[in-house]
């Protein structure tokens, strides 16, 4: 049987994005941020969270022009 992959909480997801733990609320229940809520707390998986920023790091930011 795999390891399960240890799963990051509210505070240790804001720490590793330097964001607010508020921030990490609202995105995760706006469903922006993948996570899972399991009874009333919300859990990330480290896989997951880092998919994440790589895809929003790949994104262009709206209004910003490359200067062509």
């Amino acid at each position: 049987m795999a390891e399960m992959e240890l799963l990051m909480t509210v505070p240790e997801v804001a720490q590793k994005l330097n964001m607010s733990t508020k921030t990490v609320y609202r995105m995760a229940q706006e469903g922006d941020l993948p996570g899972v809520k399991i009874g009333s707390s919300w859990r990330f998986l480290p896989t997951q969270v880092a998919k994440w920023v790589k895809d929003k790091a790949h994104q262009p930011v709206e209004g910003v022009t490359d200067g062509a």
